[in-house]
């Protein structure tokens, strides 16, 4: 079977940095069954929407899967039509965004098929291969296949990094306003066949500094050692996400002698009532404590913020503002985006379908984190605006 896999684009006020790894997965395993497979990567070309017509592939596919963050919805909006127009294929959809509310897309874009969580074997499925329930060892997969996707689209950008890669999925906390795809808890794939996709990007694609995308890689610190010591054997620098619980000095010892250059918290806020709320699981402390430990071996240390959660008020903000003080660390924190599938999501449904009169209203507003979206605080939208400017935070026009 021939199969075309699409990647809307992602953030389109930035650069590419983040390759459709996922897309590219599912690619490899439907090669290594027999299939023929293609990926139209629109996210790294970055073609106008007047322009992506003319580039899709000139050939037929018996299948199309077209996959994304829920925050490409508003560029599925365009491209499932014009694939329906320019193919007589059955569709398939999935990603994040089709997992996290699929009546929506359903009955937007009436897909064929749809998928909810991890695609390789329901794509192989739908091709005509086997069932398979369920991915709990990660090293039944095959790297991803890098040779259908232009590398050099993705390099350099605007975070100077070269590749990124994915160690783990998964998440075992349950943050609020979080969406997890893979679900709760951790899958680890093992050292060596990280090291080997590691070389392989090295060697074959010229990476240098690569990207650690894991939601949580450093949860479990036997796997951080002896992955850190294979790594560093390897003359590469690297990036990671991690939580203030989720490390000490022996972690991120290991993490800067193997050439970690960043590390980046989700800190979210400086008012332990807003962390309670959102169920973070940490304390303010805890959050300065690691921040600053993090500062004495890793070159740079960053972090994000959020903004508006139910609940906020002037004194969360100014709890805040003292917390970033006193790390000295600033951010212009992002505005809560009530992501579809998330609890704050499944809290305010009534108010947001209220403002937005429709999900497809709502879901075509959604896109980058900084953007703001609708106000879930006790504030009207003024007193909002009035407050936010405490962060060098303007109301858009």
């Amino acid at each position: 079977m021939r199969v075309l896999l699409v990647n809307p684009p992602i953030r389109m006020s930035r650069r590419p940095y983040f390759p459709p790894i996922g897309l590219a997965t599912i690619a490899q395993v439907l090669l290594d069954n027999g299939h023929e497979a293609e990926i139209f990567d629109i996210n790294a070309h970055r073609w106008h929407s007047s322009e992506i017509k003319e580039h899709l592939p000139k050939k037929k596919f018996d299948l199309i899967g077209v996959s994304g963050l829920i925050t490409t919805y508003k560029y599925m909006d365009f491209i499932v039509p014009m694939l329906r127009e320019a193919y007589d294929s059955d569709i398939v959809m999935g990603g994040g965004g089709y997992s996290s509310m699929p009546d929506a897309y359903n009955e937007r874009f009436n897909p064929d098929y749809g998928v909810c969580g991890e695609g390789e074997w329901a794509m192989l499925e739908l091709a005509g291969g086997e069932y398979r329930k369920g991915l709990a060892d990660l090293d039944e997969l095959p790297l991803p296949a890098y040779h259908l996707l232009d590398m050099d689209a993705y390099t350099p950008n605007d975070r100077y990094i070269d590749a990124a890669i994915m160690a783990t999925r998964g998440c075992p906390y349950s943050c609020r306003y979080c969406y997890h795809i893979f679900g709760r808890g951790v899958r680890f794939r093992g050292v060596d066949k990280v090291v080997e996709e590691i070389l392989l990007l090295r060697d074959k694609y010229g990476a240098r500094h690569f990207l650690f995308g894991d939601e949580c890689m450093t949860v479990r610190r036997s796997f951080v050692h002896d992955l850190m010591k294979e790594v560093a054997k390897l003359d590469i620098t690297f990036e990671v996400y991690a939580r203030v619980d989720a490390v000490d000095a022996d972690v991120l010892e290991w993490l800067r002698d193997a050439g970690c250059k960043l590390i980046g918290f989700g800190l979210e806020s400086g008012s332990q009532r807003i962390l309670d709320s959102m169920d973070k699981r940490v304390t303010v402390e805890q959050m300065r404590e690691s921040f600053l430990l993090a500062k004495q071996y890793i070159p740079q240390v960053s972090g994000t913020f959020i903004v508006g959660y139910p609940g906020e008020d002037t004194r969360s903000v100014v709890d805040t503002l003292n917390f970033m003080k006193s790390i000295d660390y600033y951010r212009v924190p992002f505005h809560l985006s009530p992501y579809p599938g998330t609890p704050v999501f499944e809290d305010n449904k009534d108010k947001i379908l209220d403002k937005f009169g429709s999900w497809h209203n709502f879901l075509l507003r959604l896109n980058d984190a900084y953007d703001f979206v609708i106000n879930l605080t006790d504030w009207t939208d003024d007193e909002y605006f009035k407050v936010m400017k405490m962060f060098g935070i303007r109301r858009p026009q």
